[in-house]
Formats: structure tokens, C-alpha cells, sequence
């Protein structure tokens, strides 16, 4: 990864319940579990799942699990010197929900890559069914993780800097690095989930 840093944030949310009925379902009350709000990310995410082997599995795990994830780009993230963080929303009998934000100021490549280590944490959500809170969130990662408490309560994983690692070597040789996270129109529900399956089968 870059010099920038990625890390878990434990925010205690309360998800309104307009947002728990997502306009991304499916009419059968099936959809996908990664969502993106923000045009940017999506396009990164795209981009990211038709170039890299590494991301496109990842995600198959991802939709294969009870973890709702929420992509935006968040321009906080560079004041803080931060590529990319997840933070914690909260759970129903069905779901639990986080989100992921990334900097939008990102090189392409290194955006995709921060994605790849942002939903390495999701999967390991994703393969915790106690986590079901902020709390329980920490206590994984006071198990497991890599404290970084130079940020409030953040903490990261050996795993995910690892995948990182693994997504950016699939995207050698593909979009030159120095190309920003540009600004696209904005993700519409209704079409997302071909758009989205769609760069899903496009490597396989």
C-alpha cells in the first residue's frame, strides 16, 4: 500500500429504516450485498472487479454472506492521512451493516487497492457472526488485529495489507497509477445490480 493508512473506525449508528429497505434490492428482496452511493467508488469498484482476480473473489465471498457494505468517497480521510476506513453501522435479525469510505484523492490504482483491503475486513466480519456491534467489532480486533491507536479506536489486520498488496500486483500493467479516482455520475439503484454483476463475469 501507499504511505496513506487504512483503518478500522467503531461508530455506533442507528440505520434508519428507509436505508435498511435499500432501492438497490431486488424485487424478490434479494440484492447485492456492496452498494455504493458515490459515483466515484462505484467506478473504481467496476474498474477493480474486471482487472483484479484477487477482488473478484473477494466480493463472490462477500455476496455470499449476511454483511450489507456501503462504498463512498470521503474527502476527511485526507486530512488525516487515511486511504480508507470501515466503519461500523449496525445489525437487524438479517443483516449487519458497515460502511467503507475511500479517499477520493486516490490514484486510481491505489483506490482500487485500498478496496480490496477495506472488504478483506468485510469478509473478516463476514466470517464472525458474534460481531454484531461496535463493541464486538473491537473485541475481534483486540484479538486479532494490529492496534493503530495513533487514530481513535483503529486498529487494522496483517490479512488486509496483504490482500492490498495482492490487488495491486493484478493491476500492474493496467490504468497508469497517477490517474485520480475521477468524479462519475452519480450510482443508480435501478441499474446497478447489471452494471454490477456484469464486471462480476467480466474475467471469467
Amino acid at each position: 500500500m501507499s504511505m496513506l493508512r487504512v483503518l478500522i473506525a467503531f461508530i455506533t449508528i442507528v440505520v434508519p429504516a428507509h436505508a435498511l429497505a435499500d432501492p438497490a434490492l431486488d424485487p424478490d428482496g434479494t440484492g447485492p450485498r456492496i452498494r455504493p452511493y458515490d459515483g466515484r467508488v462505484a467506478a473504481a469498484l467496476v474498474d477493480g472487479l474486471r482487472r483484479s482476480p484477487t477482488l473478484r473473489a473477494m466480493v463472490d465471498r462477500i455476496e455470499q454472506g449476511d454483511v450489507i457494505v456501503y462504498l463512498e468517497t470521503r474527502q476527511s480521510l485526507g486530512k488525516d492521512h487515511l486511504a480508507g476506513v470501515l466503519t461500523w453501522l449496525s445489525a437487524t435479525p438479517a443483516f449487519r451493516y458497515v460502511r467503507v469510505s475511500i479517499n477520493p484523492e486516490l490514484p486510481r490504482n491505489t483506490a482500487i487497492a485500498t478496496l480490496g483491503h477495506e472488504l478483506q475486513h468485510v469478509l473478516e466480519v463476514v466470517s464472525d457472526p458474534s460481531i454484531v456491534s461496535s463493541a464486538s467489532l473491537e473485541a475481534f480486533y483486540q484479538r486479532h488485529g494490529i492496534s493503530m491507536r495513533r487514530n481513535t479506536n483503529g486498529w487494522d489486520s496483517l490479512r488486509a495489507r496483504d490482500v492490498g498488496d495482492d490487488v495491486r500486483r493484478d493491476l500492474n500493467g493496467g490504468r497508469p497509477t497517477h490517474v485520480v479516482l475521477e468524479a462519475t455520475h452519480e450510482v443508480d439503484p435501478l441499474t446497478w445490480n447489471t452494471v454490477y454483476r456484469t464486471a462480476r463475469e467480466s474475467g471469467r
